[in-house]
């Protein structure tokens, strides 16, 4: 009898794993690392070309030139900027973790104007109307020095007791042939609202978005929201930092699927950290459960802190250019 239940747990473990790897296998990355920026730079748009691409995502920036020296932009930028200590408008282009998702060169910076249509992302090619997995975000340097200290008509989060309950916050809204679908996603960059102020925070790392719950889309509109309002709208600066936006897609062309013959995936079992080598700037982990569902957590320098999981077996996706490797752990 308890050689059946084995077979049993270990065939539904295999089905799972297959529908797992047939799921994920079919992604691309916009990670913007194809995109060419000399160190400590970034690009807003003012050679007026309107749109840059990287995966299968096209992201759209609007750039206005005044004359006399003065210009504007809005929607998406990249950058690959490492001021985290500037509180000035003109350090607009630098994300408070200084380096993009797991330590990469590059990333993305989104301007909310009020001013402008809402930020766009348009899926190309074979991702356009199929499902967006997610992406990852942070503040930049300047929203979250303002928010952290106050300044010009933006007031210090939390106010002089600590106590205000304040928040800024971000919604993704899809769109399938022109029509919004009826769920958004809402992701809070600053969050004061708690009992115990002790778990207020501004972000200030890599977090993930989950955008699975959108459905099938060929398009992404970002709006922000935030408790510090004034006459003209918003009044600490309404910006983010992307990084990694992974589109899926029913064809698996350009992908390589493999069976973990590269990679060490050690200790197995694990109670703490998970230690996964080679590894390197551009490779891109994710955790998922059993069901696939994945998991909010990130592989720093090779090594994924898996502290808050329960006791069971794990599914890791380890994906380095075109190749994607498969393997899993067991947490005590």
């Amino acid at each position: 009898m308890r050689t059946t239940k084995t077979l049993l747990l270990l065939s539904f473990t295999i089905f799972l794993w297959s529908a797992f790897t047939k799921d994920l296998k079919a992604q691309t990355i916009a990670d913007f690392e194809n995109l060419p920026l000399v160190a400590d730079t970034f690009w807003n748009g003012s050679d007026g070309s309107g749109v840059f691409a990287s995966g299968n995502a096209s992201f759209v920036n609007k750039f206005v030139d005044w004359g006399g020296g003065f210009t504007s932009w809005s929607g998406f930028s990249y950058s690959d900027m490492r001021d985290t200590t500037t509180q000035v408008y003109t350090n607009e282009f630098s994300a408070m973790t200084a380096l993009g998702y797991n330590n990469s060169d590059k990333y993305a910076v989104c301007y909310v104007s009020s001013y402008d249509p809402l930020p766009v992302v348009r899926l190309n090619g074979i991702a356009h109307g199929d499902s967006v997995s997610g992406f990852f975000i942070t503040n930049s340097t300047y929203s979250y020095l303002t928010m952290k200290n106050g300044g010009g008509p933006a007031k210090k989060f939390g106010g002089v007791s600590g106590t205000d309950p304040d928040w800024f916050a971000l919604s993704v809204y899809g769109y399938k042939d022109g029509v919004r679908v009826s769920d958004s996603v809402l992701f809070y960059l600053a969050d004061y609202r708690f009992t115990n102020s002790s778990e207020d925070y501004i972000v200030k790392d890599w977090r993930w978005v989950d955008l699975t719950p959108l459905g099938r889309l060929d398009s992404l509109e970002f709006k922000m929201y935030s408790s510090d309002t004034g006459n003209f709208g918003i009044n600490n600066p309404t910006y983010f930092c992307l990084d990694n936006l992974i589109t899926n897609h029913n064809s698996s062309a350009g992908l390589q699927e493999h069976a973990l013959p590269n990679y060490s995936v050690y200790p197995n079992p694990a109670e703490d950290v998970v230690i996964i080598q080679p590894f390197s700037k551009y490779t891109l982990v994710r955790v998922c459960d059993l069901q696939g569902k994945q998991l909010p957590l990130i592989a720093v320098n090779g090594r994924i802190d898996i502290s808050s999981l329960t006791g069971g077996v794990y599914l890791l996706q380890i994906q380095n250019g075109n190749s994607v490797f498969y393997s899993k752990f067991a947490k005590k």
